[in-house]
């Protein structure tokens, strides 16, 4: 508390009592059928309700036959899905695909020693170091459940609310999308472009996260969530003609010559979250060793250009041939939801 506030002795007392209660609902999905190639689609029908959806969260019970031959890897609950939406009412708001690979790479740059429990509960084991070496086992899914928090409101903020509905008055919704393309197979040469899209100016990327993996997808031996350093040397990413980052980096595995790409993998939380400070999970021999991502920061750019596209493409540039191996990138960007809460219509801003 500042000095100065300590002799505003006649100060009111001040009580924040907007929300009144927040509970979790559980919501089920139609069918409980779990098994490969199915769609699982869990329906909210309540409309006299407030959902959190931002805190809400997906809890998964299962059954590992023969638990003591196989193991799952860190993260592994996330790769038995392939997709997952959201729709609100019939329109579709946002996608993840591969969820596995996305949530991977988007934990390691995003959690802390301090959550490590935390991510524990849901799966993750940064600290285990068994392996895999058996692959006679399977794991049956019985329950998907969907723990959506309720906010309650008082009487007042719920006057302002109705008004807000009643002036037929549209809210925009902003928040960041995570796009994850995959290029199978970089094939045998040293020297890959992959031209991934052409974004609208309001989702140009602002961070991309790119991991590579050798010999290990559809391999279940192999730990999935780890990616591999490839003997990668120098890596670009393109928006138009801008080259992010500016400089080569110049790495050397086989010498630890990575002092650059722990540091862009570091400044992701600084930047990302904007608190200030890096705090990350993976100390340098780990980052090496488990997870050797490349993280651009393109965070930064002129957002009154009149380009009204934005094409993307990555080079990549690695001292050995790239046979095997496979790439994914992830694209984060902005996206704009225009909501109406009298007709609720839903409108994707471009």
């Amino acid at each position: 508390m500042p000095e100065s506030n300590i002799l505003d002795v006649d100060s009111k007392y001040m009580n924040d009592s907007k929300i009144t209660k927040i509970e979790y609902h559980s919501y089920t999905p139609y069918t409980s059928s779990f098994g490969n190639n199915d769609e699982i689609r869990i329906t909210v029908q309540q409309t006299d309700v407030y959902p959190y959806l931002h805190e809400s969260y997906l809890y998964l019970e299962g059954i590992i036959k023969e638990a003591e031959k196989i193991k799952l890897c860190n993260n592994g609950l996330s790769f038995f899905f392939d997709q997952a939406r959201l729709e609100i009412n019939g329109i579709e708001v946002d996608r993840t695909r591969n969820l596995g690979v996305t949530s991977s790479l988007k934990g390691y740059v995003s959690s802390t020693p301090d959550n490590y429990y935390c991510y524990e509960n849901a799966g993750w084991t940064f600290k285990n170091n068994t392996i895999i070496t058996d692959n006679d086992g399977s794991m049956t899914l019985n329950k998907v459940i969907w723990k959506i928090p309720h906010i309650s409101v008082d009487d007042a903020e719920r006057l302002k609310l109705l008004k807000i509905v009643e002036k037929e008055k549209s809210l925009f919704i902003p928040f960041r999308s995570y796009e994850t393309y995959e290029y199978p197979e970089l094939g045998t040469t040293k020297n890959v472009v992959w031209n991934l899209k052409t974004a609208s100016k309001l989702e140009k990327p602002r961070y991309i996260i790119i991991g590579l993996q050798k010999n290990r997808k559809g391999v279940i031996e192999k730990d999935c969530s780890q990616f591999d350093h490839c003997n990668l040397k120098n890596i670009k990413v393109i928006l138009n003609s801008v080259l992010y980052p500016y400089d080569n980096l110049n790495l050397d595995f086989e010498k630890n010559n990575f002092t650059v790409l722990y540091n862009m993998y570091t400044s992701f939380q600084e930047s990302y979250y904007e608190k200030g400070e890096r705090n990350p999970i993976l100390s340098p021999s780990a980052f090496k060793s488990t997870a050797p991502i490349v993280v651009v920061d393109a965070s930064k750019q002129n957002d009154e250009s009149t380009a009204s596209t934005v094409d993307v493409s990555i080079e990549i540039d690695a001292s050995e041939n790239l046979t095997g191996v496979t790439a994914y990138c992830i694209l984060i960007h902005d996206r704009i939801i225009e909501y109406v809460p009298l007709t609720r219509e839903i409108r994707k801003l471009v």
